[in-house]
Order: C-alpha cells, then structure tokens, then sequence
C-alpha cells in the first residue's frame, strides 16, 4: 500500500482523543465543582463499570448470536432492516437500562440523593465517551503510524479477501479523517452522555419510588434513541449530519423530560419531613 497519512490528518485523530478523554472529566469536574459540589463521585465510578460489563461483556453474547453471521438467524437480521434495527435497539435498551437498575438498587442503595444519579450517568456516558472516541483515536494514530512507517504490509500481506477489504477501508478513513469526523463526533458523544444522564434519573425514580414503569420506559426511551443509527448502520438512512439532528431531537425531549424529573424527585429529608407533616 502507498498511502501516506499527512501529519494533519493524525493531529486531528490526536484532538478526537484528547476530545474523547476530556470530554467526561471536564463535564464530571464541572458538575462537582461548580453545580454540586456535595456530589460524590463513587457514582461515576459505578456508572463506567456497570456500562462495561453490561453493554460491552453480556450484551455482546446476544449480539453475537444475532449479529455473528454464521446461524441462519443472524443472516436473517442482517439481511432485514426491520429485524436488525428492533433487535439492536432492544438489546441495548434492555442490557444498559436494566444494568443501570441493578446498580442503583444494589450498588448504590446508600446514594439516596437525585444528585447522585446525574453522576451516575456523567460515568456511564462518559466511559462510552472514551472507548468510542478517544480510544478508536487512539487506535487511528497508531494505525498512521503503521502505514506511514511501510510496518502495515506485515499485517495485509497475509490477508486476503473480506479480511483485506475491511483493513484497507480502515486505513482509508483514518486517511481521511478531518475536522468534519472530529466535531461529528465530539457532538455525538456530547448527546449521548446527555441521553444517559437523562436516563439515569429516570431510572434512579424507578427505584427510589420502586415504579418499574420508570424502567420500562427507559428502555423504550434508549431503544427509541438507537433506532436513527441503526438505520444508518443497515442502510436506510445515508446521511450521518441527518442522523445526528435526529439523535439530538430525541435527546432533548429526553433531557426535558429527565428534567420534570429531577425536579419532582424529593431529597431523602425533605421526604422524612412531608412524611411527618402527613401524619
């Protein structure tokens, strides 16, 4: 292969990762020192665990049964749009929200204030901020290196076929990657960490108030929030900027409704004291 990657090319795949990374910390450290600064941050660390074994460990043994292509199944959901966005969307609907569950009832049982759900999910988007942006980065710079440095050839000489079209299409968007692929994806993990904000306090309602409505909901909410780029994913829709306006509009009704909320939810004292005055 011939192709040079430019030093332009790699400094923005440089700022995608620094974007990536930053992103979460600047948002966790802003919540906590300027908006809540009785914010705990055991949360957050629960939010990014609970994101990596349930979305990226458990919900990966379904995926690879529909998604794997080698049963008659997963043919079947790759080659039906219908089929590969409503089982896609559900799985992640399902594992995320019913993990965020879990640990708010289990994990965080103690953490009784509304606060502590928004930094629940400042973690849990944040960790997926990383891995999707920053880390793919990452992995693009290293990429350039190899292409640049003629060290790729040991790795394509042996493949052949499907194997070789997908490294060379790699190599090909990392060779193209620019300020557009940049602020695409800073602006998309930007929404998705405030879908899952939004979604971490309807969860965190669901078990203060012990309401599985509030969870079932939420699954539907993430399952609604996935359905753009799954379409995109199987060829429905074409335009990434298109998706991405959706995504926003399905955020910021989220985000509103997140909102009424918060607001609705009590503090634990404030609870004991409308209790009291009750009785």
């Amino acid at each position: 292969m011939s192709t040079i990657i430019s030093l332009q090319t790699i400094l923005w795949s440089a700022l995608a990762a620094a974007a990536g990374i930053g992103l979460p910390v600047l948002v966790l450290l802003v919540w906590k020192f300027k908006f809540c600064r009785g914010a705990k941050l055991f949360p957050a660390v629960v939010g990014a665990v609970t994101f990596v074994v349930f979305a990226q460990v458990l919900e990966g043994v379904p995926k690879a049964i529909f998604f794997g292509g080698g049963t008659g199944v997963s043919q079947y959901v790759l080659t039906h749009a219908w089929a590969y966005t409503l089982i896609g969307c559900l799985l992640a609907g399902v594992f995320e929200e019913v993990g965020r569950y879990l640990a708010f009832r289990f994990l965080l049982k103690r953490y009784t204030n509304r606060r502590d759900a928004v930094t629940y999910g400042i973690g849990h988007g944040g960790i997926e901020a990383i891995l999707v942006l920053g880390l793919t980065a990452i992995n693009n710079i290293a990429i350039a290196q190899l292409v640049n440095s003629g060290s790729i050839e040991t790795i394509t000489n042996g493949l052949t076929g499907a194997q070789l079209d997908q490294v060379q299409a790699q190599i090909a968007a990392v060779a193209s990657f620019g300020a557009a692929n940049l602020l695409l994806g800073l602006a998309e993990r930007a929404i998705a960490m405030t879908l899952h904000i939004s979604l971490s306090v309807v969860v965190f309602r669901a078990v203060r108030q012990r309401k599985a409505g509030y969870l079932g909901l939420a699954v539907a909410l993430h399952a609604l929030f996935d359905v753009p780029a799954a379409l995109f994913q199987c060829g429905v829709l074409h335009s990434t900027w298109l998706v991405e306006a959706l995504l926003l509009v399905l955020c910021l009704g989220c985000a509103a409704y997140a909102k009424k909320q918060y607001c609705a939810l009590q503090e634990p004292e404030q609870q004991t004291l409308s209790d009291k005055e009750e009785s």
